[in-house]
């Protein structure tokens, strides 16, 4: 996820819920601090930008985007009023509810990367109660507790497309270009 805050073109966050939607910028730290080796260097990041704005019940209910115009409109609203820098890019990160996510971890034999992805979506037939089609599904594989293990852990995560195209619709109303979708947990647990 490092990477992703490093990305060129710049992005903020932006987190969902039913009654609510969080801003967030992040800026290289332009604060310089010792390395181990004596030498300046930068690190971390500092918040840049933040905003928070209610939603009106009934706009978003359990995940679900019910009005995509309305939800749009205060998409919009709150970047004009966020505090701290102004934004001045339409990429998002965006956070998605988990209520209609399918989160599990599977094992899998130990194989190279490219062969692992087209496996995974095999083997996430069988945890999924869906329709493989009907989801956008993701995968990463989860670091062992112990090297010498014969399978690799891989967390796949899925979400209804009719969940997540209303909010991709709602970014293009807004005029935002969304970068990376991701369930809130995982987002969180970063």
């Amino acid at each position: 996820m490092l990477e992703v805050l490093i990305l060129k073109p710049e992005a903020f966050g932006l987190d969902i819920s039913d009654l609510s939607l969080k801003i967030t910028k992040l800026k290289p730290r332009s604060r310089r601090f010792p390395s181990l080796r004596g030498e300046k260097i930068k690190n971390g990041f500092d918040l840049a930008s933040f905003g928070e704005t209610k939603i009106r019940p009934g706009i978003i209910k359990g995940g679900e985007v019910k009005d995509e115009k309305a939800l749009a409109e205060i998409v919009k609203g709150a970047l004009t009023k966020v505090k701290g820098e102004k934004l001045k890019t339409k990429y998002v990160i965006a956070s998605l509810p988990e209520e209609k996510a399918f989160l599990q971890v599977i094992q899998m034999p130990r194989m190279p990367k490219e062969d692992l992805k087209s496996a995974v979506v095999y083997e996430a037939e069988n945890y999924i109660p869906l329709p493989i089609e009907e989801v956008y599904l993701d995968s990463q594989v989860v670091l062992p507790v112990h090297n010498h293990l014969d399978h690799s852990d891989v967390l796949i995560a899925a979400l209804p497309k009719k969940t997540v195209d209303p909010y991709l619709s709602v970014f293009k109303l807004a005029g935002l270009k969304p970068l990376v979708l991701e369930i809130e947990s995982l987002a969180i647990a970063r």
